[in-house]
């Protein structure tokens, strides 16, 4: 149930980045490298290559701001959490477990899942409504050309 759930929002959140670069740019083509270049840099940020706590001072904002952070973080706690997943064993005795790697990276438990989600959903809102601002102005900005009554 979960991960079906997580999937639904990772295409949802990347359609609506889709939707939103969309709207700003004036072709296909610099779109296509707008959006190439986002997420790139969202891609980076994300804790699957270099941790928040690796990050220079001045880029962990980016982290925070990544659209591969949380369903990251929620992939990870799908996998791990309360699993009882042994990763690690020495003389036949678990040494590292799921939730300790979640604990150690600072992953979190349950409620991180739901955080997840819900910042995940604010993501989607957020990319939809400057959308719609974003073609607002820009059909208002032509209504004397084209006619239309915003």
């Amino acid at each position: 149930m979960h991960f079906v759930l997580l999937i639904w929002l990772i295409l949802y959140t990347a359609n609506s980045v889709v939707v939103c670069f969309s709207a700003l740019v004036p072709n296909f083509i610099v779109g296509n490298s707008v959006i190439s270049a986002v997420m790139g840099s969202f891609f980076l940020f994300s804790g699957y290559f270099i941790s928040k706590n690796q990050l220079p001072r001045f880029w962990v904002f980016m982290h925070y701001i990544s659209l591969f952070k949380y369903p990251f973080e929620g992939l990870l706690i799908n996998e791990f959490s309360r699993s009882g997943k042994c990763l690690e064993t020495m003389l036949d005795t678990c040494v590292v477990r799921g939730e300790d790697v979640l604990r150690e990276e600072g992953y979190g438990d349950e409620g991180s899942r739901w955080k997840n989600y819900v910042i995940m959903l604010c993501f989607i809102l957020v990319y939809r409504f400057v959308a719609f601002l974003i073609l607002r102005y820009k059909c208002s900005s032509h209504a004397g050309v084209r006619g239309f009554v915003v």
